[in-house]
């Protein structure tokens, strides 16, 4: 006799139970991708292939190089003028951070979202010191206990007078680094 009975929903995706609440596997596998930042430690999330709608693209020579994190773009969109990408994260207490700080560098400018609040919210234009020095900043007063998200919208700058944003390519490349570092 079969003791696990196969549980559907409506519309046919698979169910599990957990503690007498039905989740579907997708939130389960979602869940699991949380990066969860580990007390009396420091924990680094930097842009990857880890994090939401990004892929990884070759660094040009003249943006900042790190080995904590990967240059990223929009993985609906590679050659768009805008990448969205998002990460979550989980801090068991948020009064057991002692230090958490943003490392951002973008080509050409953008915008960056914790928990909703905004951190980092650039003018339309090209400034060559996002992408060749990055900036820092403490994120310490937009963090939370439990669930935090971050999200970086980057924007390829169209150059002075177009008035838009242009696609990225070879001629006009853009990318986003990001890295938290988060010390318990």
């Amino acid at each position: 006799m079969d003791l696990q009975k196969k549980v559907t929903s409506k519309k046919g995706a698979p169910l599990t139970k957990r503690k007498g609440i039905k989740r579907l596997l997708p939130v389960r596998k979602m869940t699991s991708l949380i990066k969860v930042v580990r007390p009396n430690a420091t924990t680094v999330i930097g842009t990857d292939e880890s994090w939401f709608n990004a892929i990884e693209i070759p660094r040009e020579s003249f943006w900042v190089p790190t080995n904590t994190a990967r240059w990223v773009w929009g993985a609906n969109d590679p050659f768009g003028a805008a990448a969205v990408i998002s990460r979550r994260f989980r801090i068991r207490r948020v009064r057991d951070v002692i230090s958490a700080t943003l490392f951002f560098a973008v080509d050409n400018y953008g915008v960056v979202l914790i928990n909703g609040r905004p951190v980092i919210n650039d003018i339309k234009q090209n400034t060559p010191r996002f992408f060749t020095n990055g900036r820092t900043i403490d994120i310490s007063d937009f963090l939370r206990s439990g669930i935090n998200d971050i999200v970086i919208v980057g924007f390829n700058f169209g150059g002075p007078g177009t008035g838009f944003d242009l696609p990225r390519s070879t001629a006009n490349p853009a990318g986003i680094l990001a890295r938290l570092t988060i010390e318990t």
